[in-house]
This record gives structure tokens, sequence and C-alpha cells, in this order.
């Protein structure tokens, strides 16, 4: 599904397509620790606390990869969206390759930005996207997570249950 592949019909050898890869991944930290009591004896039974020693925060880190028969590829913006700050960009460029011709190179640059969301939602799906590449028109495509995906029901004791319900992936 590289549409680098997709070369010109003029035979120039010029990919159609820059070929993007996106890869987006949520961090939230409740920055919730367990710290073993330092008492001899257990505190009121328990042998270790969980202590929060700062607000809720979310990262988002988006991993990215672009390539192009010919011609450089574009660079995604690294302009953080509403709500979010840019922490970091940083850019890996690949060596040069060549098609099977040996004469039309293929070049590639890879990148992460890491954003920070300004106020951590109670649940990280609620913020998550699924990115659209640039040569896409994302209109009408469902971006979003519903919450009616999330499955319940998840217990583990002597022996695992997992109930799925029977609408699971209908977005019912």
């Amino acid at each position: 599904m590289a549409n680098t592949l997709w070369v010109n019909p003029g035979g120039d050898g010029q990919s159609v397509f820059t070929d993007y890869h996106f890869f987006s991944r949520y961090e939230k930290d409740r920055h919730t620790y367990l710290m073993g009591l330092t008492t001899p004896t257990a505190f009121k039974g328990d042998t270790a606390a969980i202590v929060r020693l700062a607000a809720p925060t979310m990262l988002w880190v988006l991993d990215w990869t672009a390539s192009r028969f010919k011609v450089m590829p574009q660079v995604p913006d690294p302009t953080a969206p509403d709500g979010w700050v840019c922490l970091a960009d940083d850019y890996e460029l690949a060596d040069v390759a060549l098609d099977n011709s040996g004469s039309v190179p293929l070049y590639r640059i890879s990148g992460t930005y890491i954003y920070a969301r300004r106020k951590a939602p109670d649940s990280v799906l609620s913020e998550a996207t699924f990115p659209v590449p640039p040569c896409i028109d994302g209109t009408g495509v469902i971006r979003t997570v519903p919450a009616d995906f999330i499955v319940r029901g998840i217990k583990e004791d002597t022996t695992t249950t997992i109930n799925f319900p029977s609408t699971q992936g209908m977005g019912k």
C-alpha cells in the first residue's frame, strides 16, 4: 500500500504522491506511585502507600515517516493543535535509496513530534484521534474512538473472564 510505488505514467520516475505513515501514542501520567513503608511494622495493616505527587499530565507522541521517489517529500507541520503545546520536534533523514532501475532516488525522512495537553482529560481516548495523512481528505472519516468501543467487564481472578458485548466493533 505504499503510494511511493505509484510512479507517474509519464515515465519520469517521480511518485504521484508522497507516502506518509503516522503513528500516534497517547501517554497519561497520573503521577501515582507505590512506595514501601519504612516503618518496621505494618501501618494499619498496610506495608505500602500509594501517593499522588502531582496532577495528571498527558503527552501525545506522533511518529511519522514520509517518502517519495525523485523529489524530497514535504514534511508535516509540527504546529500544535488547539489545547496542545509542542515540546519537541525531532527529525531523522534516511540514506537515499534507488529504485530497481538504479537511477531514481527514493527520499525518506522520519520525525517525532511530542505534544503536551494543557489539561489532562479523565479518559485518554476522549482526546485520541486517528491521524489522516495530508494527501487524504479527512472529511467524513471517523477519527475518534467512541465511548461504546471501550470494553467493560475485564476482570482477573483465578480464571480470567473477558465479557465482550455482542455489538463490539459495530458502533452500536
